[in-house]
């Protein structure tokens, strides 16, 4: 019995490697963190990538989840007063948008440095579109209980997987996500086309506006997910663009969206190349 299992457990993962067409990882991504606290995480940097001039403006680990939480505050507290605050006056409020997705805009007055911070969950509205937008995966995972073999399988053919049973969604529901991950994304591909074009901009306040930049997007629960899914599109629209700019997500305790990624149009070394994610110890 136990060489008929792994012999149907090896044809079936033999199977699927061949109809994902390619094998799990087309590359191995290597990071180095700087491991000298005992966690890596709270050593690292958030600033300009594209050379170390304006080293002396990067923010830490804290100052990024500060921004996580500023964007469920914003309706409560003045956002400019915020953030120049807790800042010091070093960052200019550039946008808010107040409907679904909430996130606001804030870029460095000395270094070619943007942040959009979007909101995570706040109400039952929004717990229903995370549901809608991740039950597949949710489904696909509770079925590795029932049937453990699904985790042998190859990524490449679980995202394939994923893809297709969200068909169904895009039918029913074609347009959930403008209220989830379009609207950032059109915003920040139409403001670095601007930055990287030369245009003039009328603000004293913001030393070089023009230019590559490097722009992260951070977010908890939702906002984290939104901030992954922007990110990794955005990086593959950069260099299908030729665009300089560096594009990264920071994500506090926010839903993984590997699995999901076919479904949301970008590949794993995308997201691989641009997400961090902030996770707590359980």
């Amino acid at each position: 019995i136990l060489v008929t299992v792994f012999l149907f457990m090896f044809g079936l993962f033999q199977t699927a490697q061949r109809l994902s067409g390619h094998d799990q990882f087309v590359e191995k991504i290597v990071y180095e963190t700087n491991q000298t606290a005992f966690y890596g995480v709270c050593s690292d940097k958030f600033g300009d990538l594209t050379n170390d001039e304006f080293a002396q403006y990067d923010l830490t680990v804290l100052d990024v989840t500060v921004l996580t939480q500023i964007a469920y505050e914003a309706s409560r507290y003045d956002l400019c007063e915020t953030i120049d605050n807790y800042f010091n006056g070093s960052f200019e409020l550039v946008k808010i948008h107040r409907e679904e997705p909430f996130y606001f805009h804030i870029r460095h007055k000395h270094a070619p440095l943007d942040f959009i911070a979007i909101r995570g969950t706040s109400n039952l509205l929004e717990m229903t579109q995370d549901l809608s937008l991740f039950i597949e995966v949710v489904i696909y995972e509770t079925l590795q209980w029932i049937v453990p073999f699904l985790n042998g399988l190859p990524l490449s053919f679980s995202r394939q997987i994923i893809y297709y049973a969200s068909y169904i969604e895009g039918v029913i529901n074609s347009d959930v996500r403008q209220a989830f991950d379009e609207p950032v994304f059109e915003y920040a591909k139409q403001y670095l086309l601007r930055l990287e074009s030369d245009c003039s901009y009328n603000d004293s306040e913001i030393s070089d506006w023009n230019g590559a930049t490097t722009l992260y997007f951070v977010g908890h629960s939702l906002g984290g997910a939104i901030s992954e899914i922007v990110a990794a599109n955005l990086h593959q629209w950069n260099k299908k663009n030729n665009l300089r700019s560096h594009v990264q997500s920071f994500g506090v305790a926010s839903p993984g969206v590997l699995y999901s990624s076919a479904k949301f149009g970008f590949g794993i070394d995308a997201l691989d190349k641009t997400a961090s994610s902030l996770l707590p110890r359980r």
